[in-house]
């Protein structure tokens, strides 16, 4: 009996894990705007940072990516590494990692490395 319930509780706490992993490939879907970024320690808003405050990050089905700072924008493609801590973009001719810090169905927070300078990135989904 005791055997029985550890199983059931293994299955549930396995099929949790797999639907919570599941979820940031679904809610990434959508348009993300950039709210505040931070870079060795030193925060700012998008504006301080980017000269603009219309920042945006855009994932759509199928791979597609768009990456709009003002008027600019580049199209590429993006991907989540298999166990989720990671979002790779192709776009303009250059490949980009960023690593996911924290993840809600509308806010998340990216790091990226820029020649050994952490880079912070928030975002809400609009």
């Amino acid at each position: 009996m005791k055997n029985r319930i550890l199983l059931i509780v293994a299955f549930f706490t396995i099929g949790i894990g797999s639907v919570c992993a599941q979820d940031i490939s679904v809610d990434l879907l959508g348009k993300w705007k950039l709210q505040s970024m931070s870079i060795d320690g030193k925060t700012g808003t998008a504006k301080d940072g980017m000269g603009t405050s219309e920042v945006y990050q855009v994932y759509e089905l199928k791979s597609k990516f768009t990456g709009i700072v003002g008027s600019d924008s580049n199209k590429g493609k993006w991907k989540l590494s298999k166990d989720k801590t990671e979002i790779n973009i192709k776009a303009g001719g250059s490949k980009t990692v960023f690593k996911v810090v924290s993840f809600e169905k509308n806010k998340m927070t990216l790091s990226l490395d820029n020649g050994g300078k952490e880079i912070l990135l928030n975002y809400t989904k609009e």
